[in-house]
């Protein structure tokens, strides 16, 4: 039972931080359909955290958020790239990688919590399905 409370705080925490890095990143978009785009999946991360944090509250636990360190390192290294540059190409390549790194993260808790109950597993296998449909749509922008 605490492995699923440690696998389901995981998919909210990296859904927390998918939708405040994507919030941070939108400041600097011009571009009107990648806008479009990261506002969308802004919504999904949201959604999956929503997600995460019922059943949460269904195993009668809190949701926990990352230590304090942990996101502010996160903003400083997003604004770090943003100054690099602030091309659509730069920015969809920056959320490709962390989508690829969402991929890996649920792909891994998946093989080391797989007696896991279903309902966990089934939105690990959400989280996935999200992060490589954001991947397809960002390649356009490359």
């Amino acid at each position: 039972m605490n492995y699923e409370i440690n696998f389901l705080n995981r998919i909210y925490q990296n859904s927390k931080m998918g939708e405040q890095s994507i919030d941070t990143m939108l400041k600097n978009v011009k571009n009107p359909r990648l806008r479009h785009v990261m506002e969308q999946q802004k919504e999904g991360y949201s959604m999956l955290s929503r997600k995460a944090q019922r059943q949460l509250h269904l195993h009668r636990e809190i949701p926990q958020d990352k230590s304090k360190l942990s996101k502010l390192s996160s903003q400083l290294a997003i604004q770090m790239k943003l100054q690099q540059s602030q091309k659509p190409s730069h920015l969809a390549g920056m959320l490709i990688q962390g989508s690829t790194m969402g991929i890996i993260d649920a792909t891994q808790h998946l093989h080391k919590y797989r007696y896991a109950s279903p309902c966990v597993k089934n939105l690990a296998g959400e989280v996935i399905r999200f992060e490589e449909k954001n991947i397809q749509q960002l390649k356009h922008y490359l």
